[in-house]
């Protein structure tokens, strides 16, 4: 279980300061965990394959996956800078990780809203997703995936429009594999 909300972490999307994370989301010095609890995790994952696990399920609060969000909110910002995706150095040197140690069978899991920077929740509209993660959008690899939950859309979505917005959304971005927002 990491804890990417409350330590060592740098500056984070507020959702008042956008552009401003936007600007460095791929700065290579930006951090989740700092470097302690980056190197015990990276050395969790790599003993945890070495002593022969089928299966590795890390736990933490926000969204590890690299979601499109330009179909609610436009091209702008496309991104949540406010999860992993604001740290997409970090990200990928995680990712890296993974690969190039032929650490198979991640399982990330998290339970998240929209929220503020991790301080305050702005309500609990939740649905169910399972990405696909990849360095980059045009590479494609199955060996690890994600579980994730946040909805722009609203808790009282019919059971039509959700189905269109999942069509949308999966349609848009090449990680997501499969969403539902109405259940």
């Amino acid at each position: 279980m990491l804890n990417t909300c409350q330590y060592d972490r740098s500056i984070t999307d507020f959702y008042w300061n956008t552009d401003s994370v936007h600007a460095i989301f791929n700065d290579a010095g930006r951090t989740l965990v700092g470097s302690r609890q980056q190197n015990w995790f990276y050395n969790k994952l790599s003993k945890s394959s070495k002593r022969g696990a089928e299966w590795r399920i890390i736990g933490n609060q926000i969204v590890f996956s690299r979601i499109n969000e330009s179909i609610p909110y436009g091209n702008k910002n496309a991104l949540d800078y406010d999860v992993w995706d604001g740290y997409q150095s970090y990200h990928n040197r995680t990712l890296s990780h993974l690969y190039d140690n032929k650490i198979n069978n991640n399982l990330f899991l998290q339970e998240t809203a929209k929220h503020l920077g991790c301080q305050a929740w702005c309500g609990l509209v939740l649905t169910s997703i399972i990405l696909r993660l990849a360095m980059t959008p045009s590479v494609s690899n199955s060996q690890v995936r994600a579980d994730s939950s946040p909805c722009p859309y609203g808790q009282n979505i019919t059971l039509h429009n959700a189905n269109n917005l999942s069509s949308l959304l999966t349609a848009a971005d090449l990680e997501l594999q499969w969403q539902d927002l109405y259940y």
